[in-house]
């Protein structure tokens, strides 16, 4: 138990050390410095200096070939008035890959800023949505209402796209209801304006009607987009961009683990009543499969099959012990994944047969579960 609970402060240990790791930006050539190595599958910080007027730095990181991206941010409080920031990267990265990173800075925006920007991109938007409706007939037209609908959205997101906010608010996609007003455009008819008038007065109602009807819908957007605008905004003021930065290398590995098996036999061994269940301390290697898998968008991490054998035969009800042919032990196979780092879950099958009677056609199958205390106890050959 003293080595179990030594080996379990060392693992704990290590895995806080690694997640110490600073990798440092010198802002002045735009590159790491002293072109490191990144940590892979762990935790790690990027630091580097900044002006006082820089309240917000933001991390985006790319892996090169897939194109996967994960962003992180530092928001300096009130009351920080350091010359430094520090953003924690708490996505472990992919050993033996390359990385680009985009890390940028923001300054404060004051009102006016955020008063201009906000007026210049509604006027974009009604002067789109006036472009996009007409009239046809006294009729009241728009062409691909949903065309219409992913280039206002197009238009906010450009208009938006070198600010932040402070508190947490982003800029979400315009809500159905927008989409809804644009599909009622079409066929709303003008007729009814047009009893007993001229035909210039016909035309200036309808450019009235139609004004009515861009005004609206630009107020519906203008209400959504409030909420942001109203936030404490930031405005980009610099771009690092840093490519092709190499993690660690992956190391062939052999995860030793030691835990307890519980198995169920329910069926009868050469006439002999082998339905039974317990629990039996179990010794295995595990050979990894995924380092990181998903299901649903849940991350099942170190993945492997493990294989290995429980220290005691299985015993029926009447006493009978049931054991692998050669070994005169149980040996199990098992799929399962890693958690805290150092706990492994397998679930899988047991092989067993009569003890010490060496016939593989009497070989049974029989499921087993198992919580095991791992490590990564045997490093050799670097991928």
């Amino acid at each position: 138990m003293k080595q179990l609970l030594l080996l379990l402060l060392l693992a704990v240990s290590c895995s806080v050390l690694s997640q110490n790791q600073i990798i440092k930006l010198d802002t002045k050539t735009g590159s790491f410095k002293n072109f490191p190595v990144l940590p892979s599958y762990s935790t790690f910080y990027i630091e580097g200096e900044v002006i006082s007027e820089i309240v917000w730095v933001e991390v985006e990181i790319n892996e090169t070939k897939s194109k996967k991206s994960e962003s992180y941010s530092w928001n300096r409080s009130f009351s920080d008035l350091s010359s430094n920031f520090e953003v924690i990267v708490t996505q472990g990265l992919q050993g033996s890959s390359k990385y680009d990173f985009n890390i940028r800075t923001f300054e404060l925006m004051d009102t006016p800023e955020k008063t201009e920007l906000f007026s210049t991109l509604i006027k974009k938007v009604h002067s789109y949505l006036s472009e996009q409706v007409y009239i046809d007939r006294n009729t009241l037209k728009l062409n691909s209402p949903n065309n219409v609908y992913s280039s206002l959205n197009e238009i906010i997101e450009q208009g938006t796209s070198l600010q932040r906010s402070r508190n947490g608010l982003t800029v979400e996609p315009l809500s159905d209801l927008i989409k809804d007003e644009l599909k009622n455009i079409n066929g709303l008819k003008l007729k009814r304006f047009f009893r007993k008038r001229s035909k210039d007065s016909e035309i200036e109602l309808s450019a009235e009607a139609k004004q009515n009807k861009v005004d609206y819908i630009t107020t519906l957007i203008i209400s959504q987009l409030k909420p942001f605008f109203n936030s404490d905004l930031v405005q980009q003021h610099r771009v690092y961009t840093i490519e092709n930065v190499e993690t660690q290398k992956d190391k062939f590995t052999l995860p030793i683990n030691a835990g307890i098996y519980t198995w169920t036999t329910s069926a009868n061994i050469n006439k002999i009543n082998a339905s039974n269940s317990g629990v039996t301390p179990g010794l295995g290697l595990t050979v990894p499969i995924f380092r990181n898998y998903s299901i649903k968008g849940k991350k099942l991490p170190s993945m492997g099959i493990s294989i290995g054998v429980l220290t005691n035969p299985v015993k029926d009800d009447a006493g009978a012990k049931f054991s692998t042919p050669g070994i005169n032990i149980p040996v199990y196979a098992a799929l399962g994944f890693n958690f805290l780092k150092v706990i492994r879950l397998n679930v899988g099958v047991i092989a067993v047969a009569p003890h010490k009677i060496a016939k593989v056609t009497s070989l049974h199958w029989y499921p087993t579960i198992g919580l095991a205390f791992e490590l990564d106890a045997w490093v050799g050959i670097r991928k």
